[in-house]
């Protein structure tokens, strides 16, 4: 099984988080994403935390730290302090949402300034320079590669996170061997790190303030409350915020016309897809959307065009071959939905929900074998899988086998389950214990 990004759940809102942890989750990430300090500060006290940690960090590694009791508790001290200051000074200063950017400088700081002092003090001159090369791109490559939830621009961040990270090695380690009369001194360390730290992240907290994204943090607030269709009232007013900063985002009308279609308001979700397919006419989510909107409203016709014209724009989009799938399926057309699934599964092999949705076509014309094998397809992909488990219970106890069945309903019990989830699991075990009643009788 392929290694998969963590928080890719956040774009799928097939993924159900129950009221007490999108509330609690809401209530610890909107300070970290909604960030209205000036940025000025917040650009200062970054690279400010940025120049001291790699100047405490390479002093770690001088021998003058270690040539007397009161110097090592002298600069345990400091440390001690520095640590324990970081994240109230943090917050007064900048703001809660620099709290973990700060924490990332601290750490990436402190790599790179030992980095540096230990490819400078290498004998071989070429060798030397080569290793500050490779540490400074991998501080560089890493830290472009994390960035903030706040920043839409990726790109801009990671290009220049990497010869900012090669410059500060290669500057540090310059200054380490060819300027500083006793490099390995405390003062010699402390310049040594602090110009590491400095240069690199000086540019990125500059950097970072200016791609500091408003709009991005209510999206992401507005994304959390769309795993719950109890929150998605709340969803509403983030996305209105956003659509206020950036009002040509199409991504942004599409996803509260999600909302507008949790909330039962398809004429106001039509309307911001429209704006949306309007903003964007080639992108085919709008349409998959409306398409989806039909299927909650069981009007099944109007499901089948949305999503065929949303498959004209993107004939290789396996998501909306899979939704296209799930309304054949839907109205009783269960060759042509497996055929869907099956060109959803060819463009994606990885893609677990097409194997489970497959499954329970499977399961429907009978073939109970086929059904359980494409849930354990699901499951090898992505583990926990609700419907797949489901469906697999469902396969299993029709082929009767209660006991392999109850198993798989009650291993989705262990899940977080959407309410209609979870009453369709517990039918099946009390269909499963009726059956077994009757069977003993």
């Amino acid at each position: 099984m392929r290694i998969k990004d963590p928080t890719a759940w956040m774009d799928d809102f097939n993924v159900f988080l129950d009221d007490e942890e999108v509330t609690e989750t809401a209530a610890l990430h909107e300070p970290n994403l909604v960030y209205s300090g000036s940025k000025v500060v917040g650009a200062v006290w970054l690279t400010l935390v940025g120049t001291a940690a790699g100047a405490l960090a390479a002093l770690t590694l001088s021998p003058a730290v270690r040539g007397s009791v009161t110097s090592f508790a002298l600069y345990l001290a400091a440390a001690l302090v520095f640590f324990a200051a970081l994240r109230p000074a943090t917050e007064r200063l900048a703001g809660r949402a620099l709290v973990f950017p700060a924490r990332t400088t601290v750490f990436w700081a402190a790599f790179l300034a030992i980095v540096t002092v230990l490819s400078a003090g290498v004998e071989t001159t070429w060798l030397s320079y080569g290793l500050s090369v490779l540490g400074g791109f991998f501080v560089g490559m890493m830290y472009g590669s994390l960035s903030p939830n706040t920043i839409k621009n990726e790109d801009a961040w990671m290009g220049a996170a990497l010869p900012a990270g090669i410059a500060a090695a290669l500057l540090a380690t310059s200054m380490h061997r060819n300027v500083l009369q006793d490099p390995t001194g405390g003062v010699g360390a402390v310049l040594v790190g602090g110009v590491a730290g400095l240069v690199f992240f000086g540019p990125m907290s500059v950097l970072l303030v200016r791609l500091w994204d408003e709009a991005q943090g209510f999206r992401s607030m507005a994304m959390l409350f769309l795993h719950n269709d109890n929150f998605a009232p709340k969803a509403v007013p983030y996305l209105d915020k956003a659509i206020a900063l950036r009002p040509k985002d199409a991504d942004l009308f599409n996803l509260r016309g999600i909302a507008w279609s949790k909330m039962d308001r398809s004429d106001l979700a039509a309307k911001d897809w429209k704006r949306a397919s309007e903003l964007s006419p080639n992108d085919a989510q709008p349409l998959m959307n409306r398409g989806v909107d039909h299927l909650r409203r069981n009007e099944f016709d109007a499901a089948i065009e949305a999503l065929m014209a949303a498959r004209a724009l993107e004939p290789k989009n396996a998501t909306v071959c899979s939704n296209l799938g799930t309304a054949y399926e839907r109205r009783g057309d269960l060759k042509t939905a497996i055929e869907q699934y099956d060109t959803a599964i060819a463009l994606r092999s990885d893609y677990a929900n097409a194997f489970a949705n497959r499954a329970h076509a499977r399961y429907l014309q009978g073939d109970y074998s086929s059904a359980v094998g494409d849930c354990n397809q699901a499951l090898d992909l992505e583990p926990g899988l609700a419907m797949a488990l489901v469906n697999r219970g469902h396969a299993l106890a029709a082929a009767g086998e209660h006991r392999a069945a109850a198993a798989s309903y009650e291993e989705a019990l262990e899940l977080q389950l959407a309410p209609e989830t979870r009453l369709e699991v517990l039918r099946g075990l009390e269909t499963l214990g009726a059956t077994v009643d009757s069977a003993a009788a």
